[in-house]
């Protein structure tokens, strides 16, 4: 029995180990392409369709469950971003990062990350939606409130714009 459990004991630990390389790995992909299509491709479209994919890959790893490897991920991206990118591009890194921030339960670096990914993208609907989550996110419900009430204008999808007013409604002091 004793034998079995340092059996096991060494077999978790190999895989941790094992995860801990394909996420540095996978780092160093997603590196070594971001610099390679930086340098080599010089149409912005292709280098913002390369990221895009990247950004989405590191979106679907936070839905299934692997919010420590997307945050990784994203952050390299967004430390090795070509200077022309387009600004919707830092928007999409910056909610994302601010989404595993998120995950983490970091609720106030969360917050300041979708202020800032807002700002890339003021005319966006998402955007304007994750500004009213990220001033609530800090504690400033009537600020969420007034901004989003201010913003329902915004063309595109206004759903979840509408979700985060209910939920500053809410919040809001009587």
């Amino acid at each position: 029995n004793e034998k079995f459990e340092a059996f096991e004991t060494r077999q978790i630990a190999m895989h941790g180990i094992l995860q801990q390389q394909q996420r540095i790995e996978q780092q160093k992909v997603v590196s070594a392409s971001i610099n390679a299509t930086s340098s080599s491709v010089s149409d912005d479209s292709s280098v913002g369709t390369f990221l895009d994919r990247q950004i989405d890959r590191c979106r679907d790893m936070l839905k299934i469950g692997q919010p420590r490897t997307a945050l990784g991920l994203l952050e390299n991206i967004w430390s090795e971003l070509p200077s022309g990118v387009e600004d919707r591009i830092r928007f999409r890194v910056r909610a994302n990062i601010a989404a595993c921030k998120l995950h983490f339960g970091d609720e106030k670096v969360a917050g300041t990350d979708y202020l800032e990914a807002y700002e890339y993208a003021p005319d966006d609907a998402k955007a304007v939606a994750l500004k009213v989550l990220g001033l609530l996110l800090l504690g400033q419900p009537v600020q969420a409130w007034e901004f989003g009430l201010s913003s329902l204008g915004v063309s595109g999808d206004r759903g979840p714009l509408i979700a985060h007013l209910i939920a500053a409604a809410k919040q809001l002091p009587e």
